[in-house]
């Protein structure tokens, strides 16, 4: 009886929801498209400079050749047009009015055929269209006022509304089970990053250089690229400003799963064809994406589906530190819902499950610690998340020496107490050894993108001048202190995306972490 009333809450949570996410779409999101005529219509064009015309068809013979469309005198939400290009475009359009005038300019794709740009103006005179190059070919210029539904606004007014609700009717069972709550808030909000990025690269830093990676780590000699795939891997987040609109995105989208087939299929030679132990750590995207692709998913679909992956991962290992963490379970809960955490989760990027891999193994630590026992369980537990987060950031290495300062008395007996740590220091030496030596007796490059950057040059900097480099270190820290604890760099930083101020994830921002901090502070805090 307690499960079906239970069920029936849930259902009439998302039927609100459902109605809740509709109601503020049409009312808020289309209050003009329902308050003035609805229609769709082609402008005459009373004026044009630069081209040539042909069956039905505006080619412009000059660069900066334009086109003059008198206004309907009505309200005009959105002007679209068909246009055929060998190269991208600039596009300039000017919107007059009686009241005023708007200038936009906007680069446009060759890659579809069909641009829709939002106006938003009412009583419109006349609009001026102005192209950059020539052999441009242009038809069907129509300016409409339609209600006009945003499904990834629909879906994100959703998700976020039914998760407020469902943690405010249940309030007690979530407050109670932190652990739990983390997955609904977490796994929500990951979706909707997934689901709602730009599908581009550099949307997290360094994210062009993950995803290369994670493609090729189980390919072997060969890596066998489609065209979606090979197109998807030059294309940055500056490049994707060509597609703003939903119509755009839809189209992009559409060419990069048409082109996702085995005709435009070709072989890479992988420069190295072994499985390096740094990249061990993009296994959750690349088997994701190796799935995806052996279920015949789109191009889109795969790529959520590998960042799904990986955002699973990072959700399973957070819950369970909250679960076996024996204090401060809370802390545990907010710092994994930070939205950069989440954020960086959802998207091309091994730091959030680098963050996860430390912190289950302090969970672990403290268990042991708490329960004053060295358990089979928590000891692998505490090995396997430093080893993970030590895999491509060997920074964290030296945590496993933590193990060291665990009392004989917690082990079954002195023998395994000496085993146990005997082991862990040889570990600690090996994972050092595999990195530092090869690093100092050869010259291992930086960052590629970035000509002079030295991997050696810097680790003989730090040992020639150790002084030197101890005062750059504290001096750097208490600079940067304030940014990296409290800042934005640690809240709520959504890589590139923060920068381009996208409303959608600002507010995303807003509400996990008025949630996180709701739940995190309105009960005790663990007195430990």
């Amino acid at each position: 009886m307690k499960n079906k009333k239970v069920l029936v809450t849930i259902i009439i949570t998302v039927l609100i929801s459902i109605l809740i996410s509709f109601l503020g779409e049409l009312l808020f999101f289309n209050t003009k498209q329902i308050t003035h005529e609805r229609y769709s219509e082609k402008l005459k064009i009373i004026e044009y400079d630069g081209f040539d015309i042909k069956n039905n068809e505006y080619i412009s013979n000059k660069e900066n050749a334009y086109i003059i469309l008198e206004g309907n005198k009505k309200y005009i939400n959105k002007l679209s047009f068909d246009y055929q290009s060998d190269y991208d475009f600039d596009l300039q359009y000017n919107i007059y009015s009686p009241y005023m005038e708007i200038e936009k300019n906007d680069k446009i794709s060759n890659i579809i055929n069909t641009t829709t740009r939002r106006i938003n103006m009412d009583k419109v005179n006349k609009i001026k269209l102005v192209f950059s190059n020539k052999d441009i070919k242009v038809k069907n210029i129509i300016v409409s006022n339609k209600i006009r539904i945003s499904y990834s606004r629909l879906l994100f007014i959703f998700v976020t509304t039914f998760t407020i609700l469902l943690i405010i009717r249940f309030f007690p069972y979530f407050n109670k089970n932190i652990e739990k709550t983390f997955l609904l808030i977490g796994l929500s909000f990951g979706l909707l990053f997934i689901l709602l990025t730009p599908v581009c690269l550099v949307t997290s830093s360094d994210d062009q250089v993950h995803f290369h990676r994670m493609f090729t780590l189980l390919d072997g000699k060969k890596s066998k690229w489609t065209y979606a795939e090979r197109y998807f891997n030059k294309l940055e987040i500056d490049n994707f400003k060509k597609y703003q609109t939903d119509e755009d995105i839809g189209l992009y989208k559409k060419y990069l799963n048409n082109n996702h087939n085995k005709k435009s299929i070709i072989k890479v030679e992988n420069i190295d064809s072994n499985i390096d132990y740094q990249d061990i750590i993009y296994l959750p995207f690349s088997i994701g994406y190796k799935i995806a692709r052996f279920l015949r998913f789109n191009f889109v679909n795969c790529i959520y589906f590998s960042k799904l992956c990986n955002l699973l991962v990072y959700l399973f290992l957070i819950y369970y530190a909250i679960k076996i963490i024996p204090v401060a379970k809370k802390l545990v809960f907010f710092i994994g819902l930070l939205p950069t955490n989440i954020y960086l989760a959802s998207q091309f990027s091994y730091d959030a499950t680098i963050t996860a891999g430390v912190i289950i193994s302090f969970a672990a630590f403290l268990n042991i610690r708490n329960n004053k026992k060295v358990d089979l369980k928590s000891l692998l537990i505490f090995i396997l998340g430093i080893t993970w987060a030590s895999l491509p950031k060997m920074v964290y290495c030296p945590m496993l020496l933590l193990m060291l300062f665990i009392p004989n008395k917690y082990f079954d007996n002195k023998k395994q107490a000496t085993i146990i740590k005997i082991g862990t220091f040889i570990m600690f030496a090996t994972l050092m050894t595999t990195i530092v030596l090869p690093v100092l007796t050869t010259n291992v490059a930086g960052d590629s993108r970035i000509e002079g950057t030295s991997v050696t040059g810097q680790l003989n900097y730090i040992m020639n001048y150790p002084f030197n480099y101890i005062k750059l270190l504290i001096k750097e820290t208490v600079y940067n202190f304030d940014k990296m604890v409290f800042g934005m760099n640690t809240f709520s930083f959504l890589g590139y995306l923060f920068k381009n101020k996208e409303g959608f994830f600002n507010l995303s921002n807003f509400i996990i972490l008025v949630t996180i901090f709701y739940l995190t502070f309105t009960d005790h805090m663990d007195k430990k």
